[in-house]
């Protein structure tokens, strides 16, 4: 967690904290839980965000396996999304690409490896948590933010 010198700081800069909130599967949906475990700084336009750290493959094409991705918990998933999807039923998480057809959801890995994809029924009992907006490193990359030069204010304290 920031100290609160820290978040004044980063107050002071425009940026806000943004929780890690756990791990995310990339693969099957696997056991989900909501566990704060650190902080992260960015923009305040990310607000409505937080953080997941992903496990797996089947996302490969687009994160690493253990990369932080940044998703927005306000957002409506179009057609084609990266999303975060919660299947209550068995208390469980997945992040895939949704493709909504007109009687199913569809989750489609983005794999350098074999995945199926996963088929739902629109009645079944997911919900969208989150629309994946990117890596913590394409986030920093689309926002210009120089960690090095963030580090270099923040060491100024």
């Amino acid at each position: 967690f920031l100290s609160s010198n820290l978040k004044d700081l980063i107050s002071n800069l425009n940026f806000i904290p943004i929780d890690v909130v756990g791990e995310v599967s990339c693969g099957t949906p696997s056991y989900a839980f909501n566990e704060i475990s650190k902080s992260i700084a960015l923009p305040s336009n990310y607000k409505d965000c937080f953080a997941l750290r992903v496990k797996g493959n089947s996302m490969n094409k687009l994160f690493k396996n253990n990369e932080l991705i940044i998703c927005c918990r306000n957002k409506t998933p179009i057609d084609g999304d990266i999303v975060i999807a919660y299947l209550s039923e068995n208390n469980e998480a997945t992040c895939k690409k949704i493709h909504k057809k007109k009687d199913k959801l569809e989750l489609h890995p983005c794999s350098t490896l074999p995945y199926e994809i996963q088929y739902y029924d629109k009645n079944s009992d997911i919900n969208i948590i989150g629309v994946v907006l990117g890596s913590l490193t394409d986030i920093l990359d689309l926002e210009n933010i120089d960690i090095e030069d963030l580090e270099e204010k923040l060491n100024t304290i």
